[in-house]
């Protein structure tokens, strides 16, 4: 699965959001080159799927892309950024490093969320007033990486000029709506 459901951990029902109950979900894998039973804390995220399944069938990824396989013998990301935009509802993005998760909620009102999943592993402590310093920080490798524009960006405040957004097909919209995308 690519998310998780909340059911009022942090005051909500449903999935689009960016806590841990959302984003931490387990990549279950059968593959040769994988012991069974095997488990590891390597840290993925959706990036590393096409790469992945390209190393399992034996094929070369050429595509550039952030993704890793996790049969690469490389070392581990220490870091994972998400972005969650679900229609008018929600809008924000996440970092996770050395432990921490910062949210930055965008819509439906700006908000950040810093959790030590090291200390608290559902996240449920907000720690953002007794640690501004990191969560200042981590705020500034979030937007380093997704982009400078911050929340701008994904609000699509200042987008690019002359940029269209063309109507989705009402088959795909009810196919959004069967998956819980849309209402």
């Amino acid at each position: 699965t690519d998310h998780g459901e909340e059911f009022y951990e942090h005051g909500g029902v449903g999935h689009g959001r960016l806590h841990e109950e959302h984003v931490r979900v387990p990549l279950v894998i059968h593959h040769p080159q994988i012991r069974r039973g095997s488990r590891t804390s390597r840290l993925t995220s959706n990036v590393d799927l096409a790469p992945s399944l390209a190393a399992m069938a034996g094929l070369p990824w050429l595509h550039p892309c952030d993704g890793v396989s996790v049969l690469a013998p490389e070392p581990p990301r220490d870091r994972v950024i998400s972005v969650a935009m679900t229609g008018p509802k929600y809008r924000g993005a996440t970092i996770l490093h050395d432990g921490k998760r910062l949210i930055v909620t965008c819509l439906p009102e700006h908000r950040v969320e810093l959790y030590d999943l090291s200390t608290d592993a559902r996240a449920l402590t907000d720690l953002v007033a007794e640690r501004p310093a990191v969560a200042r920080a981590l705020e500034s490798e979030l937007w380093a990486a997704f982009g400078p524009g911050g929340c701008d960006e994904i609000l699509g405040v200042g987008g690019a000029p002359g940029a269209e957004t063309a109507p989705l097909e009402p088959k795909t919209v009810d196919s959004l709506r069967a998956l819980g995308y849309v209402e």
